[in-house]
């Protein structure tokens, strides 16, 4: 396993949610009637996950997407930036399921056979910063902040809870953070709850390694959830 790449991907699972988040809000057009105005639920959204001091974490990249070894990944993370989890990522075109620890500054990977290697985040690329997904000044916050041109599609019911969808348009900066190369600013889909205004799933398209479309989708859950997040033994 060549360990600084698949930590450098696993660095992409962390810093997906804020990408995406950060980039929120969009895609023009009028309010549908009767419905809040997407700048109060953006408003309100940045509020509630201010708040959040942990959370899961489920991301899908539907598509072999260019520049990106992620293929999913699932796990918690706090604010602190300690996480763990499991993803799969591409590997010299062979799918690697791996399963990663991150406290501090350190980073344990563990492949399909034996045990745990501790790395040292530094190995990875300095622009996937785990602390930055619920670091209000960069992460999902930020992008909730930072939204544009954003309307509020619907009331929907997801996973069995109430949500307003709003379209939004991605900034284009904050795409080129996630997906390395991605030179347009993107529509964007953000789902956040009716009874605490937390962003609970965002979804995007880009481009795949052929030329075609694909997407991005990321949801969280289980807030505040305990995390009792410890380095593995060796």
């Amino acid at each position: 396993m060549r360990t600084p790449r698949i930590l450098a991907a696993v660095m992409v699972v962390l810093a997906f949610p804020l990408a995406a988040c950060s980039g929120g809000g969009g895609g023009g057009g009028k309010e549908t009637s009767n419905l809040p105005a997407a700048a109060q639920l953006l408003s309100s959204g940045a509020t509630a996950m201010t708040a959040v001091r942990s959370l899961r974490f489920s991301i899908d990249a539907g598509g072999q997407i260019a520049g990106l070894a992620l293929r999913s990944a699932t796990g918690q993370l706090t604010r602190a930036g300690n996480a763990q989890g499991h993803a799969s990522v591409s590997e010299s075109g062979t799918l690697v399921e791996i399963d990663f620890v991150i406290i501090g500054s350190t980073a344990y990977i563990k492949g399909a056979t034996g045990g745990y290697s501790k790395v040292p985040l530094a190995v990875a690329a300095s622009l996937y910063n785990p602390e930055a997904i619920l670091d209000p000044d960069k992460g999902v916050v930020k992008l909730l902040q930072t939204a544009s041109a954003a309307r509020t599609v619907d009331r929907e019911t997801l996973d069995g809870q109430a949500v307003y969808h709003v379209q939004a348009q991605l900034a284009q900066p904050v795409l080129a953070t996630l997906v390395p190369g991605d030179s347009q600013s993107e529509q964007g889909d953000l789902w956040l709850t009716v009874s605490s205004s937390q962003l609970v799933k965002v979804s995007f398209p880009v481009q795949t390694a052929s030329g075609g479309s694909g997407s991005v989708t990321a949801s969280f859950s289980d807030f505040d959830a305990p995390a009792a997040i410890t380095a593995p033994s060796s």
